[in-house]
């Protein structure tokens, strides 16, 4: 194993190590419990899980169209998959409290648990992976993986055996995400945000980012037009950016506006207050 590897997989680390710490700093502001916190962590394996899916998604793609070479993961697979499996887990969640509750209530020794939001839930979930995904870039850089398209500027790099230089898309990308995620931050305090809305708000901004971002990255010709006439992922871009509109217009339509509770205000809506015991 190179070097660049071993960075590669360091910048995914400090990725997953900067993400539970948000995690913890966000659960806190919603007032839930470390447990909940530990629980949800499992995030971090749904991310690993899809990334690793769309490697051999992609692998498959390429390998039809004649390419060479192998991807181990494509992290595009975990923006698809991991709020399948967050809302999967906190609706599991819900109906084991619905069940314990149920014989709480015929015994009545103890008080029911709280109940649990699966907006609130998502909500909290949702910088997650996009902060990974943005250190991940920047390991895809130290790797020397996913280069950019040959410039008169940028980062020298080996294309076909030959010294060329690269725009460093890797770099831009990890920029793009992080300037992503401070305005989704500032946009949930607005008027117009409605509970819920954060994941697909976010992942709407990263599919408009990744497919411009498709262009500036290294493919042969006929990559570029492997799907639909798109890279695969300029594809996958548009199918997750029509499904997070979709998203975003029915729960502007049914849910109500709750900016994120502060740390000093108690929360009175029985969705937000979901301490455990």
């Amino acid at each position: 194993m190179n070097t660049g590897l071993y960075l590669y997989y360091a910048s995914f680390l400090v990725g997953y190590l900067a993400a539970f710490f948000v995690n913890l700093k966000t659960y806190y502001k919603y007032r839930t419990t470390a447990t909940r916190v530990w629980m949800y962590s499992l995030t971090f394996v749904y991310g690993f899980a899809g990334a690793f899916a769309a490697g051999r998604v992609y692998n498959v793609v390429y390998h039809r169209l004649g390419f060479a070479g192998d991807a181990t993961f494509a992290m595009f697979g975990a923006v698809i998959l991991v709020p399948v499996m967050e809302i999967a887990t906190v609706l599991t969640e819900k109906a084991v409290r619905k069940a314990v509750n149920k014989k709480r209530a015929q015994t009545q020794i103890k008080a029911p648990l709280p109940a649990v939001s699966v907006r609130d839930t998502v909500d909290m979930l949702a910088p997650n992976i996009f902060i990974v995904l943005g250190f991940g870039k920047l390991g895809c850089h130290l790797n020397g993986c996913c280069f950019g398209i040959e410039c008169g500027f940028g980062i020298e790099h080996t294309v076909n055996g030959a010294a060329v230089r690269t725009f460093p898309v890797q770099i831009f990308e990890a920029c793009l995400i992080f300037g992503m995620l401070i305005a989704v931050y500032f946009l949930k305090k607005r008027p117009f945000y409605r509970r819920g809305m954060a994941y697909p708000l976010t992942a709407a901004c990263y599919c408009a980012i990744r497919f411009g971002v498709e262009f500036l990255r290294w493919y042969e010709p006929e990559m570029r037009r492997a799907v639909l006439g798109m890279t695969l992922w300029q594809c996958a871009s548009v199918i997750v950016f029509v499904s997070s509109v979709i998203s975003l217009i029915v729960l502007y339509k049914t849910g109500e506006s709750s900016p994120l509770p502060g740390k000093n205000k108690p929360a009175e809506d029985p969705e937000l207050t979901i301490e455990e015991e």
